[in-house]
């Protein structure tokens, strides 16, 4: 069995000390068994209300409700209608569709609405008027539009854009199938007038608007025209109809011999520091090495030379002595080659200095050059900016305006012009029954509200305080199990006989069979209990046992016959006792009362069933007693009373309790 309270189990003798919880279960919210009861007990009345609903809705129909019937005509637009409107030839998805949307919204629009009603005189048809107006109208007082348009728009007239095409689809709701068909007829033919006259207008306002900016644009190009000339004058020394590309093109060759220079006169400088630090008369070939010179023709022939006449100086110190001849004349041209080498070197590393001077006048020069150009360059690509810009200025209002007047020669000519925008593709015809109100969906809907209706008094009736509908789901709720149950006491079944036979079910359960002191309470008090725990008593008596039956009365009965004085009943071994519940506040008082009767009685049945169970008299008896019975009457005690009995019964027993279902 499933627990839905947290209760403490006491520990059998002799064991440890454990205090074992068990745990929650929480209860579904709905219980099956709940509805089924509800529905059993319920059902007419929640047939009742679709039944009545839906009479409602057929005396509404048939005899308070107005027929109206419908009639729809079926409008394709003219896709160039709204093409004259524009200065600009728009032509895209999104603007089309949004001009259908327009025109779906102009058609049924409240000027329409009062252009239709005032051609065919509807204002004082009584026929056509809301009841409301027709009072006003019977009355002697005028109608206004804005009065009337209240009553009528949207309901009396509809117009509904069928995607992806250009149609409308109109549609005229009136008392009369024929007024109907001719008010649609109506409509149709007003909105192509008054789109044509739209029309008219609007070629009007675009030809007159045109024509200004026409003249705007004539005076415009005059104007830059002048400021044209008055720019040739100020400024006679630039030829700004040139492309200033090509004094960017001079800069950009100045730039790159800029760069050349630059990069002569680094090399020169690096040259020059190094050649510095060497003597050419001492090492002067390490001077036209430094400064790589080596590549000069002239440094070429005197380097061969130079090497040829060391291999011939060589040769003849090898053959012959210090003051041969020979000898003497190798050495003499060996100093001749040497000492030009040296001359040669020095005259080398002069000629860089030379160079680097002549560069770096070279490279100020070419600076100074495109500077020159640079300003030059800006001054005439500001000047060609600013002549192009008041050309282009020129050509563009010359264009504007000769665009304007081609504009203002088809305006005219399309305002002229006579087209219908408005095409009827399927005429209005008289209708031949009723559109609204449509009687099935009017059935309908009252049985869909009844139904709602019904299911919410179900619901009511399913979350509000409710009782058991049988003891397997009072039992799973309380988490207490039930030994008897008996038919409630109204019950024409409900004989002692019949208790009796339930009752002695109590004596066949383990927890209840050798109780020599039981106590019977109830949910709710109530003077049926008594009758039960005399049965019960009987059920004891009957079985040899002698058996005390103590009966407690509420405190506002303290008047009744109390006797402390046991009385023999018509049953054999079976005696009773009245006590009042003034003498039973606590359970020693309870118990000190009980107790000489313990010892003379083998079992002593005590009945609370007429005392409430917030006056705390049954938990005081329920302290103490080795059985404890609760009455839970079904379809009666609702499950949150029976709760909290069980919960505050369960803090004061000691012994295990068992229901009684009684209904």
């Amino acid at each position: 069995m499933t627990n839905h309270s947290i209760t403490k189990h006491q520990p059998p003798q002799g064991a440890a000390h454990h205090e074992p919880w068990d745990l929650v279960e929480v209860s579904p919210l709905l219980d099956v068994r709940d509805l089924k009861s509800i529905i059993r007990r319920r059902l007419m009345l929640i047939i009742a209300i679709p039944v009545l609903c839906i009479g409602l809705a057929l005396g509404y129909l048939f005899f308070i409700a107005t027929p109206m019937y419908e009639s729809s005509a079926l409008v394709f637009v003219d896709p160039k209608f709204d093409r004259t409107f524009r200065i600009e030839d728009v032509q895209s998805a999104g603007s089309d569709l949004d001009s259908l949307n327009s025109l779906e919204r102009a058609i049924t629009s409240d000027s329409m609405v009062i252009r239709v009603v005032d051609q065919l005189d509807l204002r004082n048809d009584m026929g056509f008027l809301p009841r409301t107006l027709r009072k006003r109208l019977e009355k002697g007082q005028s109608i206004s539009d804005s009065r009337l348009l209240e009553e009528i728009r949207g309901k009396r007239v509809t117009a509904s854009l069928i995607r992806p095409t250009r149609l409308l689809n109109l549609s005229v709701l009136d008392p009369d199938p024929e007024r109907a068909q001719k008010i649609a007829a109506t409509f149709v033919k007003e909105f192509d007038i008054f789109l044509g006259e739209q029309k008219r207008k609007e070629a009007q306002n675009s030809e007159l608007g045109l024509r200004q900016q026409a003249e705007a644009a004539y005076d415009r190009a005059l104007e830059s025209e002048k400021q044209l000339e008055e720019f040739r004058q100020s400024s006679p020394e630039f030829t700004v109809e040139q492309d200033h590309q090509l004094f960017a093109e001079r800069l950009s060759k100045m730039g790159d011999e800029l760069n050349v220079a630059s990069g002569i006169v680094l090399d020169l400088q690096s040259r020059a520091e190094t050649l510095s630090t060497i003597d050419p008369e001492r090492e002067p070939i390490k001077v036209i090495e430094t400064g790589r010179f080596s590549d000069l023709k002239q440094v070429a022939d005197i380097l061969a030379q130079r090497t040829a006449v060391k291999a011939h100086y060589t040769e003849a110190e090898s053959q012959y002595t210090i003051t041969h001849p020979r000898f003497q004349l190798a050495l003499s041209q060996l100093e001749d080659i040497e000492a030009q080498v040296r001359q040669l070197a020095t005259e080398l590393k002069s000629s860089v200095s030379s160079s680097l001077e002549a560069a770096s006048r070279n490279e100020e020069l070419l600076k100074t050059r495109v500077s020159e150009l640079q300003v030059t360059l800006s001054t005439v690509k500001s000047a060609s900016s600013k002549f192009r810009a008041i050309q282009q200025k020129v050509e563009t209002e010359w264009l504007v305006h000769q665009n304007l007047q081609t504009q203002i020669g088809q305006t005219a000519l399309s305002a002229e012009k006579s087209s219908t925008i408005a095409t009827v593709m399927s005429e209005p015809m008289v209708p031949h029954k009723p559109a609204k109100p449509s009687k099935p969906l009017t059935v309908l809907i009252a049985g869909f509200l009844g139904s709602l209706l019904s299911m919410g008094f179900v619901t009511t009736e399913l979350f509000r305080r409710r009782p058991y509908v049988d003891g397997r789901q009072a039992e799973d709720h309380l988490n207490v199990r039930s030994v008897a149950q008996i038919p409630a006491a109204d019950d024409p079944r409900a004989t002692d006989q019949l208790l009796m036979s339930e009752l002695s079910k109590v004596f066949y359960s383990p927890e209840h069979r050798h109780a020599r002191l039981i106590h019977v309470s109830a949910v709710t008090e109530s003077p049926d209990g008594l009758r039960t725990s005399a049965c019960l008593a009987s059920v004891s008596a009957n079985h040899g046992c002698s058996t005390l039956l103590v009966s407690v009365l509420p405190a506002e009965n303290s008047n009744a016959l109390v006797s402390f004085v046991p009385q023999r009943s018509a049953i054999e071994n079976l005696y009773t006792l009245t006590l009042s519940s003034d003498f039973l506040i606590t359970p020693d008082t309870a118990l000190q009362h009980l107790k000489v009767y313990y010892e003379k009685f083998g079992r002593i049945v005590i009945e609370s069933t007429a005392v409430s169970q917030s006056s705390q008299v049954p938990a005081a008896f329920t302290s103490f007693s080795e059985s404890n019975l609760l009455i839970v009457s079904l379809n009666q005690d609702t499950r949150q009373d029976a709760l909290d009995t069980v919960n505050q019964l369960t803090r004061h027993a000691k012994a295990p309790i068992s229901l009684i279902f009684q209904g």
